[in-house]
């Protein structure tokens, strides 16, 4: 669910990492052009939503496929809602915004 969210989420220079028909077990992973994976985990993390950044133990993989040294990775699990979704979206659209 989450990442069929992000993928609709009409966010200038958003890109989801993967497959984007394939279910995934609530991971994802994503960049925005033009912005450090970092700014932007740190601007979530501000607002309350715990995210990593970086090449998640798979640099040479990261770079080769993606072309990108970083992206964001968010992980739900049973105990997140919809709502948490929702909050993920807003801030997220909010650090693009704020972040330009």
């Amino acid at each position: 669910m989450l990442r069929h969210q992000l993928i609709s989420l009409d966010l200038e220079g958003l890109v989801v990492l993967g497959d984007r028909e394939a279910e995934h077990a609530g991971i994802v992973s994503f960049y925005v052009d033009g912005l450090a994976s970092e700014d932007i985990a740190n601007y979530l993390d501000d607002d309350g939503i715990l995210v990593r950044s970086g090449h998640h133990c798979a640099k040479p993989a990261h770079k080769e496929l993606f072309g990108k040294d970083s992206s964001v990775r968010v992980s739900f699990g049973i105990y997140n809602t919809e709502k948490d979704i929702e909050k993920l979206i807003t801030s997220l659209s909010a650090a693009t915004q704020m972040l330009r």
